[in-house]
């Protein structure tokens, strides 16, 4: 299964790598360019998950278009202030999920927190 874990904290980073580990192929994007970059050329999250490396099967993007290409599953994982807003895709990141999403992708808002 293609799967797309939107946000680079340390839960989305351990559902990542979990379903990496599955023999899915992840897909993860991050709000900040910077940080994509960095995980994606380390292969860890040094920032939030630091000594768990990130298997060769997930790729970190910060375009969110990128990452959600070909995704079957999509998780949002965020902090659960962020989620009334983010259920309804009025805040940025939901807003920009649905506009990649076709309708048939299966939509999982993660809380944490």
């Amino acid at each position: 299964m293609n799967i797309t874990v939107l946000g680079t904290g340390a839960w989305g980073s351990a559902l990542a790598i979990h379903f990496a580990l599955h023999g899915h192929r992840v897909a993860m994007w991050s709000h900040n360019a910077e940080h994509a970059r960095a995980m994606q050329k380390i292969r860890e999250n040094q920032r939030y998950l630091p000594g768990f490396r990130l298997p060769e099967n997930l790729s970190v993007h910060a375009d969110i278009g990128e990452a959600l290409e070909g995704s079957e599953l999509v998780l949002a994982v965020t902090p659960s202030s962020a989620c009334a807003a983010a259920s309804s895709c009025s805040s940025s990141t939901a807003a920009a999920a649905c506009r990649y999403s076709p309708p048939a992708r299966v939509l999982n808002w993660t809380a944490v927190g």
